[in-house]
């Protein structure tokens, strides 16, 4: 669980990271669409610079074209008083005969930001499938386990004198069923093999009783001789 949760939590945090820049990029496409609709309209340029939009008009001499350019920096707020990571998208555009450099950022998360977020995530979907699995095992096992607590019971109370037929619980585990059948056929090889050795015996004790019998009473008669 430790392992499939630490490689999920990298995999969900690259997603995560990798989804923020996505809407980012397109909120900063969204954005410029509407700077340069608004110039397109008449609105001066001037009047559209803001903390997070940056517009300079270009002489003919200094203009070169330059695609939409997505990168990362970092800009100093006041409001938290530390540098912050944003988007930047930086493009050149003609708008009615003229050339624009157009630069707009956007807030992002940091990557901190992201990482707490789903350390914190995957920690409680961690510590609940802990609590789920501690209450399912207290639960289910009971039930799972129960061919095997009475087939410890029938141990047990198993005995080669008896000739009282070994119970095996009924199971539709497939491991249990193999060690039921395990269990049956060593228990009648084990009454078996008594019950040979208890004929064997049986019938070395009536062998031996005639010798016996005839040494004892040789004896006897030896006992009752005045010179012995």
């Amino acid at each position: 669980a430790i392992f499939v949760f630490g490689l999920g939590g990298v995999v969900s945090f690259v997603l995560v990271r990798d989804a923020i820049q996505r809407e980012t990029d397109w909120e900063l496409i969204n954005d410029l669409r509407y700077t340069t609709r608004l110039i397109e309209q008449g609105v001066e340029a001037a009047h559209l610079q803001s903390r997070k939009t940056h517009i300079t008009p270009l002489d003919g001499s200094k203009v070169w074209h330059r695609d939409s350019i997505f990168t990362d920096t970092l800009i100093y707020l006041k409001r938290t008083q530390q540098l912050e990571s944003f988007r930047k998208l930086s493009v050149t555009r003609p708008i009615n005969d003229q050339f624009y450099s157009i630069e707009i950022v956007n807030i992002i998360f940091e990557q901190d930001d992201i990482f707490e977020v789903v350390s914190q995530i995957i920690l409680r979907l961690f510590l609940f499938m802990i609590f789920a699995l501690f209450i399912g095992s207290i639960l289910i096992s009971k039930q799972l386990l129960l061919p095997f607590q009475q087939l410890l019971q029938s141990i047990e109370q198993f005995s080669l004198k008896s000739d009282k037929v070994f119970p095996l619980p009924k199971t539709n585990i497939r491991e249990f069923k193999q060690l039921n059948s395990f269990l049956g056929r060593m228990t009648q090889k084990a009454r078996n093999d008594y019950q040979t050795l208890k004929e064997f015996t049986e019938n070395a004790s009536h062998e031996m009783q005639t010798p016996i019998a005839i040494a004892q009473g040789k004896l006897e008669i030896l006992q009752q001789r005045e010179d012995i």
